[in-house]
């Protein structure tokens, strides 16, 4: 349903595989992971097999003490017991019968539930399935809803078993009406800007060469000048067997060089890897490797943070002929923090860069003669929304520099100097800056972070605050789709705001088919996380 290649269950065993275990009054129960593949196309009667033979090899595994296999695996002691949402099949011994009594058995164990699970239980009238939740992630309504979802699924699946199980409806039809807002959210038929971001760039080039693109540690660079260094930099690139799609990793210091690099790497047809120089050398090695990445630029600077790397000051180049460039081909490659696991690439897109700079121009607030602020980290999504955004539209891109960005006065004093007037940042940066400090910019789009009622009202009264981050007040409020939305706040309360408008499609699924209200499914915007390993994204 979610569109996952593999299921991964949590699945109890009774942990009794004797007649001496049976009679035993101690509690053998286990609780292993049940897995199996998934492939596109498979109907129900193909997963019930699936299922049956990987079920069969679990059993010969169940008195598999489950500590010892959480061990191997390295988990924290007493972190986690589940492997994912568990399936709990419960056995019956048939009808209790009290002489002419009949009873009626209920299941009223208490049961420590992680995420959430089910219970699949035989009674005399035919089968019941319950739905159990943490009440720490989800309330009763959320729960409600996946029940139903899940029985109407299962009915239907019955009634089609040769039915691709991915084509099955799952909604119930009280979500009819939310699916039609989530479709009607996600419209993104608008007709947008034509031409790529480094299209719209050089069309700015002509038409106002002199003016400024790029602004960093005091020194302002024209169009005409990123232009021709980009260009030089593409040709470098393009000599060293940079083509389409190829990766290229970018090592660079905050500043000019690094949005250079970004465009002689498009220019030359390649995907840029941001490379934070502050990370970890390992983790830089890792995502050079993991990406492919054939070239990495560096500086003096930051040479010595991966093992082999080419000067950006090496690379420009007079001669050769740039290749055009397609909305379908990869335009970067940016990895996920990592925090629950190994960091993932995300691939996105040419086509999904020029639709986030259409949609999100003028909720930045972006035009020739208007400064935006580039503070977000260039191994963090929020920096291609700067660059694509304002580059596309003719402004001017001021970047913080490192020292700035750790200090709230010297960020104030860049901000004056450089005349900024918009800027999209994280909440928590507010809430180290005071609005007089920063007077001069009236637009603040803000993401990646909650957006507090209080912080919202503090900065609202004298600028236009966005907010790109979302709706959920509480993990139960899970959405079931991902857009692109942008909310402006007009009153005291973030969530009290207009919707203006979405960027592209970004729920990824194999199938049309929608998913229940609040199920989680594999779903991206550019470029948030994607769940198993880099993929590329059109959106």
């Amino acid at each position: 349903m979610a569109g996952a290649a593999e299921a991964l269950l949590s699945l109890p065993m009774t942990g009794r595989v004797s007649d001496t275990d049976l009679r035993a009054r101690v509690t053998r129960a286990n609780m292993l992971p049940l897995r199996f593949p998934v492939p596109t196309g498979a109907n129900l009667l193909d997963l019930a097999h699936t299922a049956h033979q990987a079920v069969a090899e679990l059993l010969r595994h169940q008195r598999y003490r489950g500590e010892r296999l959480r061990r191997e695996l390295g988990w924290p002691e007493g972190d986690r017991w589940h492997f994912g949402p568990y399936v709990n099949i419960l056995p019956r011994a048939g009808e209790l019968a009290f002489g002419d009594c009949r009873g009626v058995a209920r299941d009223v164990s208490t049961r420590l539930v992680e995420d959430f699970g089910v219970l699949v239980d035989r009674t005399a009238t035919g089968i019941e399935i319950t739905v159990e939740a943490n009440p720490a992630l989800y309330d009763r309504a959320w729960t409600r809803a996946v029940h139903r979802s899940l029985v109407g699924f299962v009915e239907r699946a019955v009634r089609e078993p040769a039915t691709p199980v991915r084509r099955i409806g799952v909604a119930g039809d009280d979500e009819r009406g939310l699916v039609a807002v989530v479709e009607e959210w996600n419209a993104t038929a608008a007709v947008t800007e034509a031409g790529l971001v480094v299209e719209r760039f050089r069309a700015r080039v002509g038409e106002a060469p002199g003016a400024v693109a790029l602004w960093s540690g005091g020194r302002a660079l024209s169009y005409a000048e990123v232009d021709a260094w980009s260009d030089a930099v593409a040709r470098g690139l393009v000599a060293r067997g940079v083509g389409a799609e190829s990766r290229v990793g970018l090592c660079l210091p905050r500043g000019a060089e690094m949005v250079v690099a970004v465009l002689g790497v498009w220019k030359a047809g390649g995907a840029y890897v941001p490379l934070d120089p502050e990370y970890p050398s390992e983790r830089l090695e890792f995502m050079v490797a993991d990406s492919g990445a054939g070239v990495v630029l560096v500086t003096e600077v930051t040479a010595g943070r991966v093992a082999s790397g080419v000067l950006l000051d090496e690379v420009g180049s007079e001669a050769g002929v740039l290749p055009e460039v397609g909305g379908d081909q990869l335009a970067y490659v940016i990895y996920t923090s990592g925090s629950t696991g190994r960091p993932k690439g995300v691939a996105v897109a040419h086509a999904s860069v020029a639709n986030l700079a259409s949609v999100m121009r003028p909720v930045l607030g972006v035009e020739p003669g208007v400064t935006a602020l580039q503070f977000a980290s260039f191994s963090f999504d929020a920096a291609v929304l700067d660059v694509a955004v304002t580059l596309a539209a003719g402004g001017t891109l001021a970047i913080a520099s490192a020292e700035e960005r750790r200090d709230a006065s010297a960020l104030a004093a860049m901000v004056e100097a450089a005349g900024v007037d918009v800027a999209s940042v994280v909440p928590s940066l507010l809430g180290v800056l005071e609005p007089g400090a920063v007077a001069g910019i009236g637009n603040w789009v803000l993401g990646a972070e909650r957006l507090e009622a209080g912080l919202a009202a503090k900065w609202r009264a004298a600028a236009r605050v966005w907010n790109t981050y979302g709706r959920p007040r509480r993990p139960s409020s899970r959405l079931r789709c991902c857009w692109r939305t942008a909310l402006r706040v007009r009153t005291r309360h973030p969530r009290s705001a207009a919707r203006w408008g979405t960027s592209a499609p970004t729920s990824w699924m194999p199938s049309s088919a929608p998913c229940p209200w609040g199920f989680p499914v594999s779903c991206i915007s550019p470029a948030t996380v994607w769940p198993g390993g880099m993929s590329t994204v059109l959106v």
